[in-house]
């Protein structure tokens, strides 16, 4: 008998329980009918990939999906059992995304490419015409199961009126209006970029209201403006964390050159996986996330989308702050105030 082989059988056996019961442990719940805002991400124990094969399997009528990247076996079969079924479900991908492959796909599967210029890079799903997901994951295995993301969840059936009718017409010619907000119960905003011009603008005003803290969690940064910002913060005494992917050439941009020249604390993470998060977490009121980086292309060319959560709760919080915990914990400090 092969001693060696047989001992490799066993680690595998082994490893593959232990996945298959860490997977089990993982939070899969989904926004319910009630006034509450679900938050998901892999670093506090959600699993991504079973929360968006459980609300595609929940749902009763219609899936709508605008996304970058596509290619997740769990995901698809679970759309094409969907169209199986007759539920009516349309996906508006990046067809210059690597990855994709739309020969995957149940011929009932209304799939809608997107050939332009930029990047087709928005992350949102909807269940049913109310339930809604949005984030920075894209529906693939690695962005659901190994790199930092985080995703809302949220119950509005005017937000995802909203959201189908720009996702309509903004391939189009057609006038849209790319903004959007909803005061109770959730107050909060739905930003639709390119279309949406004062998108910089909003972002900075809400930087320069801040009075206690700004932490900043983010895949791509380049933009200067944006770091000015935040040293105009620091210095009327506001504290200020920046964590960044160790992997994307961001760390080399501009920005990150004016960050380091001042004593703000910056994480940069070197994996496993990429930081791919986007958000902005302003006095533990304020978050803004979505699938939008920190750069000029971003914000004026690629077909984008971001959140502003205007009042967070407390649960809210507390979830962030075990996020950022987890986060930082993963990072390595390189540009130290002390």
């Amino acid at each position: 008998m092969n001693f060696k082989l047989f001992y490799l059988f066993l680690y595998l056996s082994f490893f593959c329980l232990l996945s298959f019961y860490g997977n089990l442990s993982l939070k899969t719940a989904l926004p319910t009918e009630t006034d509450e805002l679900v938050f998901y991400a892999q670093e506090n124990g959600d699993d991504l990939r079973r929360t968006f094969k459980s609300a595609i399997e929940s749902a009763k009528n219609s899936i709508l999906i605008s996304i970058y990247n596509i290619n997740d076996s769990l995901i698809i079969n679970a759309l094409n059992k969907q169209a199986e079924k007759q539920k009516k479900i349309t996906i508006y991908y990046d067809a210059k995304a690597k990855g994709n492959f739309p020969s995957n796909f149940h011929p009932k599967v209304r799939l809608i490419p997107f050939f332009g210029k930029g990047l087709m890079h928005q992350k949102i799903m909807i269940i049913d015409d109310k339930t809604i997901y949005f984030g920075s994951a894209n529906l693939t295995w690695s962005s659901l199961s190994l790199h930092g993301n985080l995703v809302a969840g949220l119950t509005s059936e005017k937000a995802a009126h909203f959201l189908k009718n720009c996702l309509e017409c903004q391939f189009s010619s057609t006038p849209f209006c790319p903004t959007y907000r909803e005061e109770s119960p959730l107050n909060f905003e739905l930003w639709m970029l390119p279309k949406a011009k004062q998108s910089v603008d909003k972002v900075k005003q809400l930087l320069a209201t801040a009075k206690k803290t700004i932490k900043v969690a983010m895949y791509t940064w380049t933009r200067g403006d944006f770091a000015e910002s935040l040293i105009e913060a620091k210095n009327r005494g506001v504290h200020v964390e920046i964590a960044v992917d160790g992997n994307s050439m961001g760390k080399f941009s501009k920005a990150m050159k004016i960050i380091k020249n001042e004593s703000i604390p910056l994480y940069l993470y070197r994996g496993p996986g990429l930081l791919h998060h986007k958000f902005v977490w302003i006095d533990e009121t304020i978050l803004i996330h979505g699938s939008t980086n920190w750069t000029k292309a971003a914000f004026n060319q690629n077909y984008e989308s971001f959140m502003i959560l205007n009042q967070l709760t407390s649960k809210e919080n507390l979830y962030l702050k075990n996020l950022w915990k987890k986060i930082i914990s993963d990072c390595s400090l390189v540009n130290n105030p002390s």
